[in-house]
């Protein structure tokens, strides 16, 4: 489309800052309806495919927690249910800690071998002129480590694939800003003192920079379920979901050197319940994610962000024809507050996945622990139904 003086419209609008064409303030754009729309369609399908896995991952919850429901129906070999048996028809039941028991000696052995070294990540050279250029990486490496409690996020990562079949990290180049404390050179700070001025000033700016690795939680989770665990980077998008209070998205927004804009629209926009699911079925009890505490409390809200493949002419985002991968997050299902091309040079998902039973012909993999499923729920009523018969001989019943 031309103007008068030949100029194609079009393109004056896609230059113009993306933040601007996304812009919440008046309401949402025609862009941002049509942005928007289509990354909740990716979102949901993927969570089609993955909530299939969800009751199965519920119920290995279950058994490493060790709890039992007494109000289940009995569950016949063919996956059907017969209403009129209960699994454990007795008031109370005890649970035979089998898997968290296999469980705990998984992580014993996986983690003995992930942190035998410091720092667990370690960088070899090939040749000899390769050694102190190692030695300083892994002096980088160690920094990042201890600043995104690597460990932690290794042990909780390696326990969701034993457990669920998948787990992994997503890793990013991480920038907190805050308030930090300046302090002047010795020679001026003498200075000021001696003016009765301060010799420390305190400014809102980067507190620290390091690799961030954290571990993803496959309940928020959302790949692109045309494509095997294994071989994530060939599918053509991958999301990740986190809840998050107003004021940490507020301190990562553009106007405090973060990548959020549209900020100041999330308080005007009620969270939708639908968007806010739970991970599982204990964190009900444990977790209050919608809700406030005061009229001063903002809420936490669900963030999903999303790394998609695609073509930035069709996406109305810029002129390019070529594919190329575009970071997306949106609030609640409701306000856009991050487009942007994917920033790494290498041009992947920066994530990383691992299964417990690798097949890499299918799309969600059993873990170790839900294949003790059948054999922990076995194991649990014959030592209730022991406990049972104990009871009733010795109360001669």
């Amino acid at each position: 489309m031309a103007d008068t003086t030949g100029q194609d419209i079009r393109v004056s609008i896609i230059d113009e800052p993306i933040e601007k064409r996304l812009s919440y303030a008046s309401g949402a754009t025609s862009l941002h309806s049509k942005l928007l729309s289509r990354l909740i369609a990716r979102r949901r399908l993927s969570e089609r495919s993955m909530s299939n896995r969800y009751d199965a991952w519920n119920r290995v919850d279950e058994n490493c927690r060790l709890f039992i429901d007494l109000s289940r129906s009995a569950k016949k070999g063919d996956n059907t249910v017969d209403t009129t048996k209960k699994e454990m028809p007795w008031a109370r039941s005890i649970v035979v800690p089998m898997s968290y028991a296999i469980l705990q000696v998984y992580l014993t052995q996986l983690m003995g071998i992930y942190t035998r070294r410091d720092p667990p990540l370690e960088i070899q050279g090939v040749g000899p002129e390769d050694i102190r250029p190692a030695k300083l990486m892994n002096a980088v490496i160690a920094y990042d480590q201890v600043q995104t409690n690597y460990i932690l996020e290794l042990y909780t990562a390696l326990q969701d694939g034993l457990k669920y079949g998948m787990g992994g990290f997503h890793d990013c180049w991480e920038e907190e800003y805050g308030w930090i404390t300046k302090r002047r050179d010795p020679i001026i700070s003498r200075i000021f003192s001696m003016m009765g001025l301060p010799s420390t000033s305190r400014q809102w700016d980067v507190r620290r920079q390091y690799q961030l690795v954290e571990a993803w939680d496959p309940f928020n989770t959302f790949p692109d379920p045309r494509i095997s665990l294994s071989k994530v980077q060939h599918g053509e998008f991958y999301g990740l979901r986190v809840y998050r209070g107003y004021l940490d998205i507020l301190a990562n927004s553009q106007a405090k050197g973060g990548n959020y804009f549209n900020v100041e629209a999330i308080p005007k926009t009620a969270p939708k319940p639908q968007s806010l699911r739970s991970r599982n079925r204990f964190q009900n009890s444990q977790m209050n994610l919608i809700g406030s505490i005061d009229e001063r409390d903002k809420g936490f809200h669900a963030i999903d962000g999303m790394v998609i493949s695609l073509i930035p002419d069709e996406w109305e985002l810029g002129s390019s024809t070529r594919p190329e991968k575009w970071q997306f997050a949106w609030v609640d299902d409701t306000v856009i507050i991050r487009t942007h091309q994917l920033d790494f040079d290498h041009q992947e998902f920066n994530l990383s996945a691992m299964e417990s039973n690798v097949d890499t012909h299918v799309f969600g993999n059993q873990g170790n622990i839900e294949n003790l499923d059948g054999l922990a729920r076995f194991m649990n009523w014959k030592y209730n139904s022991h406990v049972q018969n104990l009871i009733r001989f010795i109360n001669n019943r």
